[in-house]
């Protein structure tokens, strides 16, 4: 009984609904504890942390990952163990302690490997490939996630390999190398396409538009933008439509075209304020609109802003942007 109401959960985390998951996993864990059956209890210790996880609960997430870690010690279940560290590094790596999280990944790492769990591996090599690129070593960054690339190919993994593609991509971006990152996206395009994967093929197209767009070539920007975001509003992902809205105001904004930009910059701010997206997202579009607000002039700019807000949302934000601007905001 305790495995099935686990199983019921699992199937309600994977549809989204958190709540329903979160009470299925306690009537398990109340059965395990009846029972004495200290692995069951851990395994659903850490789906419960996972949720707290995905709430941004990190708090919460960390005191579940440690009751599931500590139990698994006491067990000397060196398989959840591994797991145990592994999640309490992404909670480290989230608040931005990125020693603790990469200390905890390579634990998680060296467990792994001991007992030959390729896939596991694989992952703790792309999380620590993920730190050394937070950190702006691009280097070591590549170095992990090539070998986390490998390990994924080896194993078949299409989307964990079309996954590390868009990586290595992003890696070569940042280096200011468009030709072997639009490369790098197009495998991942490729296989995305093939696994009929919709959230990777809008990634894909998001980021080939970002390289176009470097290039100057606006034209090609705008078309693969527009694949983002349709698919990203189809598949219901707002922060990533949020996302496209955004990369829409700054193509606009830089072919001259700021009073385009504006009401797409604008509803990226809107969903990004409504669903509490981090900070400096939310200045990066207080930071665009102040541009465009120079460029067009502060009576055209309202006149704009007065087509999709209220009076009083248009007076907030003008008040926002001047105060962004005041108190040097503005330049981030």
């Amino acid at each position: 009984m305790a495995r099935s109401y686990g199983q019921l959960g699992l199937i309600a985390q994977e549809r989204g609904d958190h709540a329903s998951a979160e009470d299925l996993y306690h009537r398990a864990l109340i059965i395990f504890d009846e029972l004495g059956d200290q692995s069951g209890a851990a395994a659903y210790y850490g789906q419960l942390g996972l949720i707290a996880q995905e709430r941004g609960d990190y708090t919460g997430a960390e005191g579940l990952y440690r009751r599931c870690l500590a139990i698994s010690e006491e067990l000397d279940d060196r398989a959840e163990i591994a797991s145990s560290y592994h999640n309490l590094g992404v909670i480290a790596q989230e608040r931005g302690d990125y020693t603790s999280a990469e200390d905890l990944h390579r634990q998680s790492l060296a467990i792994e490997e001991e007992l030959g769990n390729r896939a596991g591996a694989a992952t703790s090599y792309d999380q620590l490939g993920w730190i050394a690129q937070l950190r702006g070593d691009y280097a070591g960054a590549e170095d992990r996630y090539r070998q986390a690339l490998a390990i994924f190919d080896e194993l078949g993994d299409q989307s964990r390999t079309a996954s590390s593609y868009r990586q290595l991509g992003d890696i070569a971006y940042l280096r200011g190398d468009y030709t072997s990152a639009e490369g790098l996206y197009r495998r991942c395009l490729a296989i995305s396409e093939e696994l009929d994967d919709r959230a990777g093929i809008a990634s894909s197209y998001h980021n080939l538009g970002v390289i176009a767009q470097e290039r100057g070539d606006y034209a090609a920007a705008e078309d693969c933008c527009r694949e983002a975001l349709a698919l990203f509003e189809d598949l219901g992902d707002r922060a990533r439509t949020a996302t496209s809205y955004y990369q829409f105001g700054v193509l606009y904004t830089e072919q001259g075209r700021a009073a385009d930009a504006v009401p797409y910059t604008l509803a990226s701010l809107f969903i990004r304020l409504e669903i509490g997206a981090p900070a400096p997202e939310v200045h990066s579009n207080v930071h665009l609109l102040g541009r465009q607000l120079k460029i067009l002039g502060r009576r055209r700019f309202r006149k704009i802003l007065g087509k999709d807000a209220s009076p009083d949302t248009v007076a907030d934000l003008l008040r926002l942007l001047d105060s962004a601007t005041t108190d040097g905001g503005g330049k981030r």
